[in-house]
């Protein structure tokens, strides 16, 4: 039951950033899937600047 819910909660959450959770055509979820990825990236970014002082731009610094 666990797994389920927690499945739910993160589709819920995929839809919510990604805008609408209309499928309307191909391109469209498509649209949604890079948006979702973008933005996940950012926070991946934005956690690692500002927790690990960790720099994107130059990772050997």
């Amino acid at each position: 039951m666990k797994k389920i819910a927690i499945t739910f909660l993160l589709m819920l959450i995929a839809f919510m950033a990604g805008g609408c959770p209309f499928f309307m055509d191909a391109a469209h979820t498509r649209a949604h899937k890079r948006a979702i990825n973008r933005d996940m990236v950012e926070i991946h970014q934005f956690t690692d600047r500002h927790f690990w002082s960790y720099d994107w731009e130059d990772p050997y610094n």
